[in-house]
Order: structure tokens, then C-alpha cells, then sequence
């Protein structure tokens, strides 16, 4: 499971609290590739409890990270289908736990 956490830059392997937000939904190949969006509880992005909420407090955030995730391995690899919300992020935690423990 990917995790992005949004805030200021943070040392390599630094343990940090962070909240999730949301989900970005995506499709690599086909295959169901999700990446959990959390923000860092210290940053100035910590107010923000959703995507929506996101957009409006800083608006170009969501669409870089979206862009990047489209973008890094190449035309068509990865397709977007859009953000949603802490609850259906935590249904992909939640089911992500639930295949490892088994």
C-alpha cells in the first residue's frame, strides 16, 4: 500500500504523524493501484480533511499529485479515476490490512 504524506520535506526514514484525507484512485495497467493521500499533522496543509477541502485551501495541489502519477512511467501506464474521500481511503486501508494478516 502507497502512502503519500503532503507537508514540508521530511528526512529519509523519519517517523511522522500524519492524517488521512483521502484516496487517489488509480488504474495501472488495468489493475487497481490506489494511493493514499495523507497530510503531515505539522504542515500548513494539516486543516485540510478532504480532497475537496484540498482543492479549495490550495488549489493545484491535487492536480500536480494526479499529473505526477500519470506522468512518471510513461504515456497511458497509469489512468486516473479521480480522488476520493477518508472514508473510502480507510476501505483500502482496511482491506490492505485485512490481505496482509491473512
Amino acid at each position: 500500500m502507497d502512502v503519500l504524506v503532503l507537508g514540508e520535506a521530511q528526512p529519509r526514514g523519519a517517523v511522522v504523524k500524519a492524517r488521512v484525507i483521502g484516496v487517489l484512485k488509480l488504474l495501472d495497467g488495468g489493475e487497481i493501484d490506489d494511493k493514499i493521500l495523507a497530510v503531515l499533522q505539522t504542515s500548513a496543509l494539516a486543516s485540510v480533511g478532504t480532497p475537496e477541502e484540498m482543492d479549495t485551501k490550495f488549489p493545484g495541489v491535487l492536480s500536480i499529485v494526479r499529473t505526477w502519477f500519470e506522468s512518471y512511467q510513461g504515456p497511458s501506464e497509469l489512468t486516473s479515476k479521480g480522488y476520493a474521500g477518508p472514508s473510502d481511503a480507510m476501505k483500502v486501508i482496511s482491506s490492505a490490512k485485512a490481505s496482509f494478516e491473512k
